[in-house]
């Protein structure tokens, strides 16, 4: 009798320890599931805090970047009385394999092709008497004409505050077009040129002696801003020049003339003639479907963030961390921006320039 209970109690005993042992392993596959959960949630926390660290980071080297390239313009401005000329280097845009000749000849010798107000054809393109029709793909969400906007230049930073406008200004001397090899220039001039003495054109310069001849007379400028340090760089494509980012996109300059296309005065909002991208960068979101002249434009809310704008005469525009800027074919926005593909046209034109860094100055 002992002994079968002893079997019994022994049998109890072992099936009692399968019991456990198969509810310890359950119990270990329960936590090893649960552990991967919340190592998958951590290092989802901390993949999304990293990349908008990475944001942060970026937007705030491109904040100081921007500014630099703002105090800069403020300078050239108090040393020639003009702002930076707009290269036409944006008139095929966005067609890269289309890329135009930043330089023309004129009587002979090379210069910077650049918008010169003094051109009445020149003008109205600054003041968008004829808006330049948009390339097919733009979207259908708005008017294409109200964004696609050329009055910009990715070049002019490049040749007017660093200075590398180095092609032969003629083929009898081998004098660059800003008279100086290498970054810096002489004096400039609106209509693309740059006083160069007579004397210095008659006699070719060699090498880096180009410099040294310039500098003796007095007249040699910038670069005003130091594109070796930081995340600025001047890069070439062609004969083409362009202050870039750390991710190869550049900087954009931006110029426009106020008034009426044909009386030339500004009685009305619409009249500041401001680039699309700007205008939508600044105005509150609840204002945005207004027409630039409508009453509500007016209101305090809106008003006070356009003040700045509305007096400004040039702007210089970084794409920010997303790296697209609004104003790009409605299939690359979506290409480049995370998501994009399920947002309307309007929603990926918002979502690409939320986040452009802008500062505007006079």
């Amino acid at each position: 009798m002992n002994r079968s209970a002893n079997i019994q109690g022994q049998a109890a005993r072992r099936a009692s320890a399968r019991r456990s042992s198969a509810a310890r392993r359950g119990f270990t596959l329960i936590e090893i599931l649960v552990g991967l959960g919340i190592l998958v949630l951590i290092l989802s926390i901390l993949l999304f805090s990293l990349n908008h660290a990475r944001k942060l980071a970026r937007s705030g080297a491109q904040g100081q970047s921007v500014a630099a390239l703002k105090v800069a313009a403020q300078t050239f401005i108090q040393d020639f009385n003009f702002p930076p000329p707009i290269v036409k280097d944006m008139r095929n845009y966005p067609k890269p394999a289309k890329l135009v000749d930043v330089y023309e000849t004129a009587n002979g010798e090379a210069k910077l092709a650049v918008y010169d107000i003094s051109k009445p054809a020149d003008l109205d393109s600054m003041r968008r008497k004829v808006p330049v029709p948009p390339p097919s793909g733009w979207g259908t969400d708005k008017k294409a004409e109200d964004y696609y906007d050329v009055r910009f230049s990715t070049a002019s930073l490049a040749y007017y505050l660093v200075g590398v406008a180095d092609r032969p200004v003629s083929a009898a001397t081998k004098l660059p077009v800003d008279g100086v090899s290498g970054p810096g220039f002489l004096r400039p001039r609106v209509d693309g040129t740059f006083e160069i003495p007579e004397s210095l054109k008659a006699k070719p310069l060699n090498g880096p002696g180009g410099n040294n001849q310039a500098g003796r007379l007095g007249e040699t400028f910038g670069p005003f801003i130091d594109a070796t340090k930081g995340q600025m760089k001047v890069v070439r494509n062609g004969e083409k020049s362009e202050l870039v980012d750390d991710k190869g996109i550049a900087y954009r300059l931006y110029r426009w003339e106020k008034g009426n296309p044909t009386t030339g005065t500004v009685t009305k909002a619409s009249e500041q003639n401001i680039p699309w991208i700007l205008v939508q960068t600044f105005t509150p979101e609840g204002y945005r479907n207004f027409p630039v002249d409508d009453p509500k434009r007016k209101e305090p809310e809106c008003s006070s963030r356009m003040v700045g704008l509305n007096s400004a005469t040039y702007a210089i525009v970084a794409a920010g961390p997303n790296g697209v800027f609004g104003d790009e074919p409605i299939d690359e926005l979506r290409s480049k921006l995370t998501g994009g593909n399920a947002l309307t046209d309007e929603a990926a034109r918002r979502r690409a320039l939320e986040d452009n860094i802008v500062e505007v100055g006079q």
